[in-house]
């Protein structure tokens, strides 16, 4: 039975609590905005090859662009990150809105 689009939406929220928790362990803390969460949940979104795609996803436009956030230096691991999306890609900056620093 292939997969819907809101058994999607539950596998990108538990593999981003996921993330989310990684993060804590080393002291740092995640805001996924909505849209960010959306675009995840729609690129990863394939009802044929099941929860694969959203990992692909995640691993290529969330953890690796994360990591060159973090070593470039445009995030602080010491604040609040922010996921986001911007022109169609996951981008990582700082809080800029009260909900985000929450």
């Amino acid at each position: 039975m292939p997969l819907t689009k809101d058994n999607v939406r539950e596998i990108v929220q538990i593999q981003l609590e996921g993330l989310k928790r990684l993060l804590a362990e080393k002291e740092m803390s995640l805001y996924v905005s909505k849209d960010a969460f959306d675009h995840i949940a729609e690129v990863g979104y394939d009802p044929f090859f099941g929860a694969r795609p959203v990992k692909r996803v995640i691993q290529k436009q969330v953890l690796n662009e994360l990591s060159k956030a973090l070593l470039s230096g445009t995030i602080d691991k010491a604040s609040r990150i922010v996921m986001d999306v911007f022109d169609g890609k996951i981008v990582f900056r700082k809080p800029i809105m009260a909900e985000e620093e929450v």
